[in-house]
Formats: structure tokens, sequence, C-alpha cells
């Protein structure tokens, strides 16, 4: 997956509290297993009325807020099932980083496994942010160095563990975050089939 060093944007401000998979990526557009086309579908339900037609006050339509690389949330995001499409979807559309005041724990996860950097703030914190957006103010998120830089140069520092940091800077999930330890594994495997070669043999004593 692509590294995630820092970003640079103006963000999407879309503050609704416990937004969850079905809003994110509607069900009726998981007919594939691939990540194709699903992009143009993020938040369809909310972008456009039942009959089709666009809806008023659309955040994500917004000319302030095209190409936005980073979304703005509100609580619990990405609440309901476990769908990792959901997590295709957003980065489909462009998304990098997620801020909010706090995350479903399993797609939050699903987050750092497609290479998209969530930060947890408080409200306060996030409001100032949104007021910035709406003025098309661009804020820089930089993972290298763990902060947020607001448009009047003043930084914001935030948490992210150490390990998911690692793994973003790199572009690789756990699978390949395994595989640099290929040597040691393949070592031990050695090791192992010296000392026990019974259980190698395919055959049972």
């Amino acid at each position: 997956m692509q590294p995630f060093h820092a970003v640079r944007s103006v963000p999407t401000p879309f503050r609704r509290a416990n937004v969850d998979t079905d809003m994110i990526i509607p069900a009726r557009f998981m007919k594939s297993i691939t990540k194709e086309g699903l992009g143009s579908n993020v938040f369809r339900d909310i972008r456009e009325g039942a009959d089709g037609a666009i809806k008023e006050a659309r955040v994500f339509d917004d000319p302030r807020f095209s190409g936005s690389q980073i979304l703005l949330a509100g609580m619990n995001f990405g609440c309901g099932s476990s769908r990792e499409h959901a997590v295709w979807a957003i980065a489909g559309y462009g998304f990098r980083c997620i801020i909010a005041e706090s995350f479903a724990e399993i797609f939050q996860g699903n987050c750092h496994k497609n290479g998209i950097l969530t930060i947890s703030l408080p409200a306060s914190e996030i409001d100032t942010l949104e007021t910035a957006a709406r003025e098309k103010h661009e804020i820089n998120v930089d993972l290298e160095r763990r902060y947020i830089e607001r448009p009047d140069r003043s930084r914001l520092a935030f948490e992210v563990r150490d390990d998911v940091r690692e793994n973003l800077l790199f572009g690789r999930d756990e699978i390949a975050q395994t595989l640099t330890s290929a040597l040691s594994i393949s070592r031990h495997e050695e090791r192992a089939k010296s000392r026990t070669p019974w259980l190698f043999s395919g055959q049972i004593h």
C-alpha cells in the first residue's frame, strides 16, 4: 500500500455521530470482492435522495472540499458491521486521514491495514479544524512528527501507536510486517527440523 508520511489539504467536515459502515458504503454496492468503483459510491445515500436527485448542502460535493484527503468526523465513526468495503470506499474516494472524536475498533483496524491514518481528538479541537475547513484553509497532518499544523502554523500533537505509525510510514500491512522477520522465521524452522525431524516428515510415529 502507499506509504503515509504527511498529507496537506482542506479537510471535509462531516461531523455526524454514529456513522455506520452501511452509511459509508450501502450494502447494494458490495456485489464485488474487489475495491474497484467503491469510491464513487461512498456516502451515496447521504449525497443523493432515493430518486437519485442530489441533496442540498451536500458536503461531499461542495467545491470547497474538492480533492480533500482529510475527513473530519464525529463520535463512534465506522460502527456497525465489520465490512472492509467501507474503508476501501473511503480510500477510493481519496481520503488518506480521518480525524474523529472516536472510532469503532474494527473499522479503525481496517483503516490501518489499508493505509488510512486515524486520529482521535476532542470535539473542541475538531471544531477549530472545521472552522478552518469551511474557510477553505488547508491543514497539514504530519505522521512522522505526530502533529497537525493548523492554518496559523500552530501545531497540535496527536497520539498513534508506534507499530501503526511504522507500518503506515513504510506502507505495509500486518502480513508485510510479519515478513520483515522472514529470515528469523526461516532460521527457527531449520532449528525445529533438526531437533524434531518427525514433525516435518509427514509420517505419524
